[in-house]
């Protein structure tokens, strides 16, 4: 960073020096000022990026049983709103993290089965559990 300013600042010596005596003031001073916000952005840096539009979230606990005995399915794919997901481990549980706040919809697919939607709310901060009934699916 300090070589880019360094630099920079030679870049303006050698400009100043171009101009020779009857250079305009102008430019001299745009240059500077260029230089001096460049600087200034390069020694502050950026804000901290997590204090903009921090997204409250809580915590999704899985489980996926079969309908017909309350077995648990294994290594089913549970999905909350299309987008995050997890697999079920031997006894049919899985967790997901960092599901934003507000009411979610939750579904599981597994070898020919599937189950869900089932619907939650995710509260900040807190865990919310769901039990998803897993059928044949129709294909």
């Amino acid at each position: 960073m300090r070589d880019a300013i360094a630099s920079g600042l030679t870049g303006l010596a050698r400009a100043r020096a171009n101009l020779g005596p009857m250079g305009t003031p102008g430019v001299v001073r745009g240059m500077v000022l260029v230089a001096l916000c460049a600087a200034s952005l390069g020694l502050t840096g950026c804000p901290n990026p997590n204090a903009i539009g921090v997204q409250q979230t809580g915590t999704i606990n899985a489980r996926c049983l079969l309908a017909s005995n309350n077995q648990p399915v294994v290594d089913a794919l549970v999905t909350v709103n299309s987008i995050q997901t997890c697999r079920t481990d031997s006894d049919g549980k899985c967790t997901i993290q960092q599901v934003p706040v507000g009411p979610q919809s939750v579904s599981a697919a597994a070898a020919g089965l599937q189950g869900g939607p089932v619907s939650t709310t995710v509260i900040e901060n807190q865990s919310a559990t769901v039990s998803i009934p897993m059928s044949p699916s129709n294909g």
